[in-house]
């Protein structure tokens, strides 16, 4: 009960490990980004998503707000 209180142990995709790494949750990633929440838990949680170009830039510009030194290019081919 408490893993699911936290969401501890949750599946989570490469991009949503790095938002992990950097202690930047979803809904200020959503802010930041401009990305909607639906989509932002896609990209969190499915290995296999592949976003359109425009989330792609819409990633860089929440990347570079939350001032994360990251290439998205790392993340999503």
């Amino acid at each position: 009960m408490f893993a699911e209180l936290f969401g501890l142990g949750k599946a989570r995709s490469q991009f949503g490990r790095l938002l992990d790494d950097y202690d930047i949750t979803q809904k200020e990633f959503a802010k930041l980004s401009g990305i909607s929440p639906n989509t932002l838990t896609r990209l969190c949680t499915d290995k296999h998503y592949e976003p359109s170009s425009k989330v792609i830039r819409k990633i860089a510009r929440g990347l570079q707000r939350a001032r994360v030194d990251e290439d998205v290019a790392d993340y999503f081919g």
